[in-house]
């Protein structure tokens, strides 16, 4: 590898190092939307998966992987109910109690329209 191409990766690669991406967009909104509690669970769960995948790189998994198709349709199989069931609750209301408040209200509303109007008399 020359010299230049050396710098054009190491730039390249500080330029990408240095841009936010999807971990922290994803720490960011559990933070946000469900505490301090949950962004550090999305941060630990950020940690454990980049573990993961060195860990499986530096013993030649991805290697397995590119060469046999079969095996990387297994793994990508084995993944996806985990990928959906993370979304399916990632998605789903906060709590029971605000699914009740939120059932609460739309029968006050539909009582209030029912209800006799005192001026139509």
């Amino acid at each position: 590898m020359t010299l230049e191409t050396w710098l054009l990766f190491c730039a390249t690669d500080l330029v990408l190092s240095l841009t936010p991406g999807i971990a922290v967009t994803l720490v960011i909104s559990s933070a946000l939307a469900r505490g301090a509690r949950e962004g550090l669970l999305a941060t630990f769960g950020i940690l454990v998966a980049n573990t993961l995948y060195f860990a499986l790189s530096a013993t030649g998994v991805g290697a397995l992987l590119a060469a046999s198709p079969r095996v990387f349709e297994l793994v990508r199989w084995a993944a996806r109910p985990t990928s959906s069931c993370s979304a399916r609750r990632r998605f789903a209301p906060r709590s029971r109690s605000a699914r009740c408040s939120a059932r609460r209200r739309a029968a006050r509303a539909k009582r209030a329209r029912a209800a006799p109007s005192c001026a139509a008399s």
